[in-house]
């Protein structure tokens, strides 16, 4: 590739000439012999459009095509080499995209190639072009830019625009993250960075974010931005992946057609309503509640291994919502494998989107990996769905993360020991339960693993039942049970007193793929079974495998 940086005049810091890293500087010649009668336009729009012919005249060797952009027009050099490739460069073409906007595009022209966006010339048709370009520019001195200038000479030769989508015009205001997310099937050409786009990460400047971008351009460009759809089945989820720039989780089945839509993320470019309200995109609404609109995992790494790619997405804004653990919130990162994309020119030509699966982990440490931030973990792993095992990790809600790994990781390793054929099994330790089985229980209340454990000692002296002691207990933890079952940790722990010397300590837990409902079932069914095996005794437990109360005379929590 050759190019050249167009300016009026030579910036006084001339210092920028003899910077390897940037293209040359060309200085533009002189247009004031070129009438222009735009009111209030930009007279320089006649200055660009000579662009076209001062270029040709470099007269460089081996030339395919000459492309244009804007100062703020960012290009992604190998996808504009291999989406021109499939076009015959000996031939007349002229390749661009229109404006996103139908007023933009209805004021100027459908059949423009934008600026903004950038646009391609083969070089037979700009030689010829540029022996016509002067007088052309003659019979056009209303036209507003210069991109309509060049419309309208290149229409006079007889050749119209071929559109090309993976150029983008970007005439919005705000967010960009629908738009982009939604890119068509084809490699992504060029964007324009403009003061009333946002910086298309969160929490970064418009540099940041282009630079984080490339990270993922480098090591595959082709596939950067297309958007695949995947479905989970246990889940019911719909998973939107824009390769190298977010992934988005439906928390419900979504019709894959409804899935490729534009979301207006943005707003118009021009206020005023009417026809600026309007745009040539297939577009749907979007939630101005973030708690109600899907959430959102944002490229953060990409890394290249044998002939692997692995990118992860995380979550890089934070809205307070509250969620069950059905939720796709209760994901920290989500990591997309992939092989490089190198499409030939048959592929081009008739391009398609590519599929995706959510795969199961593999993994003997899955749940150990997923567990410490928040102390419970569910998964499910197999080769296909019919040997599909289910696997739930849960930590006390007092244990440090640290305390909660070592517990899990103990409990992988005992429950290999002592069930090592068995199809379901669950150990308990003080710390942490494990669990489980081929059959899904996600969301279901255990009711079939269950025991006691009870303080040998009674309260009384005298070996009689301390009714108030019973009540008092009971009491402190149904009030525990309606605390735990309305917060997502699905855990409380209080203390009540009974007379000056004796206080009683209480906590009652369920796992967190429970609704409420059932949390406060599980909880409340747990207490009921207290006079079975704990009637007036100074400590007691009853442990299932999805809920568990105790309570003592004494604090045994780590709080």
């Amino acid at each position: 590739m050759k190019g050249c940086v167009f300016l009026e005049t030579m910036p006084p810091n001339s210092r920028f000439s003899d910077a390897t890293s940037l293209p040359p500087i060309c200085i533009s010649e002189d247009t004031s012999r070129f009438r222009y009668t735009y009111r209030n336009g930009p007279r320089s729009a006649v200055r660009i459009a000579r662009i076209v012919l001062e270029t040709v005249n470099l007269n460089h060797s081996n030339v395919r095509w000459f492309v244009f952009g804007d100062d703020n027009t960012i290009f992604f050099p190998e996808n504009l080499v291999k989406t021109l490739s499939k076009y015959d460069h000996g031939l007349w073409y002229y390749i661009g995209t229109g404006s996103e906007s139908f007023a933009q595009n209805k004021f100027f022209s459908y059949k423009m190639a934008f600026g903004g966006a950038g646009f391609a010339i083969s070089y037979p048709l700009a030689k010829v072009l540029s022996k016509v370009l002067d007088s052309c520019l003659n019979r056009y001195p209303h036209l507003y830019g210069s991109d309509g200038r060049i419309h309208a000479c290149i229409a006079e030769l007889g050749v119209s625009l071929t559109h090309e989508p993976g150029f983008h015009q970007m005439d919005f205001r705000g967010s960009m993250f629908g738009f982009l997310a939604s890119h068509p099937i084809s490699p992504l050409v060029s964007l324009r960075a403009s003061d009333t786009i946002d910086p298309i990460f969160p929490n970064m400047t418009t540099i940041m974010s282009l630079e984080h971008l490339f990270k993922a351009v480098i090591i595959d460009s082709q596939r950067v931005m297309q958007q695949t759809v995947c479905y989970d089945r246990w889940f019911s989820w719909t998973i939107s992946v824009s390769w190298g720039y977010a992934v988005q989780i439906f928390p419900h089945h979504v019709f894959l057609p409804d899935a490729l839509r534009t979301q207006e993320t943005y707003i118009p470019l021009k206020k005023g309503g009417g026809i600026n309200d309007f745009y040539d995109v297939d577009t749907m609404g979007y939630d101005p509640d973030p708690c109600r609109r899907p959430p959102l995992f944002f490229f953060h790494t990409a890394s290249f291994g044998r002939d692997r790619i692995t990118t992860s997405y995380r979550i890089m804004t934070s809205e307070n919502c509250t969620f069950d653990m059905s939720s796709p919130r209760k994901i920290e990162e989500i990591r997309v494998s992939s092989r490089k994309l190198e499409l030939d020119a048959k592929q081009m030509q008739a391009p398609r989107r590519h599929c995706c699966d959510v795969l199961p982990s593999s993994s003997s440490g899955d749940l150990y990996l997923k567990t410490p931030p928040t102390g419970f973990g569910l998964s499910s792993s197999a080769q296909s769905y019919a040997d599909r095992a289910y696997g739930m990790s849960l930590c006390r809600g007092d244990i440090s993360k640290s305390n909660c790994a070592a517990c899990v990781v103990e409990a992988s390793s005992e429950i290999l020991k002592r069930c090592p054929n068995n199809r379901g099994a669950i150990i308990w330790y003080d710390n942490c339960l494990l669990k489980y089985s081929d059959i899904d229980f996600f969301g279901e209340i255990d009711t079939r693993n269950r025991f006691y454990m009870w303080n040998l000692q009674n309260v009384s002296t005298n070996g009689t039942h301390d009714q108030a002691f019973n009540e008092r207990t009971r009491e402190l933890l149904s009030n525990l049970s309606n605390e735990a079952c309305g917060t997502t940790k699905k855990f409380a722990n209080g203390e009540v007193e009974l007379i000056s010397s004796m206080k009683i300590y209480g906590m009652v837990q369920s796992s967190r793929d429970l609704s409420s409902v059932d949390c406060k079932r599980c909880i409340d069914d747990a207490i009921s079974e207290l006079p079975v095996c704990c009637e007036g005794r100074q400590g007691g437990r009853v442990v299932g495998g999805s809920c568990n109360i105790r309570y003592e005379i004494y604090p045994f929590l780590y709080l």
